[in-house]
Order: C-alpha cells, then sequence, then structure tokens
C-alpha cells in the first residue's frame, strides 16, 4: 500500500494506492487482485475486497468503481452510478447521498490519479489510460470541480504508480496520435531504433496539469514503475511481454473520513 505525501497532509480524507501485495489471491492474480473481471477466482476477488475495505474500516459495497472504458467521461457519485461506463468518480461532502464512500479505479500500468479540493472537501479518482490522457479526463475532471466553484488554486493531484518512460515503448502511430492532437507533445517522446519512442506518459500528465493552472507544489507523482517492480505491483505490459494469458488489476482508491 503506497501513499501521496502530498494528500496525506489533508486531514478530511484517507488514500491509498494499493499494489498487488496482501491479497488472497493466486498465480497471474497474485495476491490482491480487485478485479472480477480477468479471470480470477471469485470468493478469493470477494476476500480481497473485504481486505482493503477493512484498512477503511467500511464495507466492500461502499467501494465505488466504474465500469472502465478509456475515456475522457467523468461523472458524480449518485444513486444510479452502478454500472455505469466512464474513467473518473467525483464526490462532495454536500453531496445528496451518502458520502461515505470510497472511490477508486483500477489499473495495471495506467496513470491513478487523486484529486481533491482542500476547501471544498470535493474528492476525485481518475483512471488515466493514455487515450483518456490524450482526449482530455484530466481537463474533464477540473471542469466538473469548477461546477462546484472549485478554484485550480486550492487543488491537490496525487498521480501513483504507473509505468514509466523507460518502460513504455511504442511506435510511430502512437505518437503521431499525440503528436497531431497536440503537438508539443512530441517533447515528451524519446526516439529509439527500429522506428520506436519512449513516452514520459507522468510527465506528460504533469505537463497538461501545469497548463490547467496547477503549481508544481499542487501535484505529487510516486516514482514507482508498475512494469519493474514486479512483486509490489500488476503491469498489462510486464504480463504481455511474459506471454501470460491473464493479470491482475489494482486499486486506488480515496474517501472522505
Amino acid at each position: 500500500m503506497f501513499h501521496s505525501k502530498l494528500l496525506s497532509q489533508v486531514d478530511f480524507i484517507e488514500h491509498a494506492f494499493f499494489g498487488r501485495e496482501g491479497g488472497v489471491s493466486t498465480g497471474n492474480f497474485a495476491s490482491l487482485n480487485f478485479s472480477l473481471n480477468v479471470g480470477d477466482v471469485e470468493q478469493n476477488v470477494i476476500k480481497n475486497r473485504d481486505i482493503i475495505a477493512n484498512k477503511f474500516q467500511i464495507n466492500s459495497e461502499n467501494i465505488v468503481v466504474l465500469k472502465q472504458v478509456h475515456s475522457n467521461r467523468v461523472l458524480w457519485v449518485n444513486n444510479n452510478i452502478c454500472n455505469s461506463e466512464g474513467d473518473g468518480l467525483i464526490l462532495s461532502r454536500d453531496s445528496p447521498i451518502d458520502n461515505k464512500l470510497a472511490i477508486g479505479v483500477v489499473t495495471a500500468d495506467c496513470l491513478p490519479v487523486l484529486f481533491v479540493d482542500k476547501k471544498l472537501q470535493i474528492i476525485s479518482a481518475v483512471h488515466a489510460g493514455w487515450r483518456g490522457l490524450l482526449e482530455g479526463i484530466l481537463e474533464n475532471t477540473i471542469l466538473e470541480f469548477m461546477k462546484k466553484n472549485s478554484l485550480v488554486s486550492n487543488l491537490l493531484v496525487a498521480i501513483g504508480p504507473s509505468i514509466r518512460k523507460e518502460s513504455y515503448e511504442v511506435d510511430e502511430s502512437f505518437y503521431g496520435a499525440f503528436f497531431s492532437k497536440d503537438s508539443s507533445s512530441a517533447s515528451f517522446f524519446t526516439s529509439t531504433q527500429h522506428n520506436k519512442f519512449l513516452f514520459d506518459f507522468t510527465g506528460y500528465a504533469v505537463y497538461k496539469l501545469k497548463n490547467l493552472g496547477l503549481s508544481l507544489s499542487q501535484i505529487d507523482v510516486l516514482p514507482n514503475n508498475t512494469y519493474l517492480e514486479e512483486d509490489n505491483f500488476f503491469s498489462h505490459r510486464r504480463s504481455c511481454h511474459k506471454n501470460e494469458a491473464s493479470r491482475g488489476l489494482q486499486l486506488s482508491v480515496i474517501l472522505l473520513k
């Protein structure tokens, strides 16, 4: 379990970026796989969810996660959120529903991003895959905060464990998708042999957040590389390179106390 030093200073929230350790699943899912949709034994996943929930002294049913679809869609938590598709959740202290919920995202290389408005007590959990990042999920999240009169100067953002530049080789079409959308993204790609590039995933996310008005003092990036730290994290790319048929997903979560 990993924490942001920046978010740990906020007294009205709890948060965690869980890794793969501490659960009961076995094989490629060992051990704290959160997902029921990757082929793991259902009873093991249920136990894993209970283990996580117990860390926060809540019921596992109070952990809310969307059906993630690599989009830029951000949703406010409401009574009809179950089974909804999207990649970002927002919850406010003045929500009309029970706000004693933990909102989360699951990842296995993508960016888990947690937001807090330290004044208005609004929180968000975002799954930023490369498509969502390119299509504006960070921008859409902040726009939703602003609908509640949130100020960018009051936001704190933590980017959790994810694949890092040295492990994220992409092809020309990937580079082209970014360059055609945002030519300034070129500085986050380093050319390698055979017309490939290394992509600074987290660096580009920080760049986008800074363009939205956040200062570096408002942004915390955890240093962990999910691809390289096999004992600590699931990694989609690592599993593909090892020809594994499946792998687990780790949860990142935030809740209001």
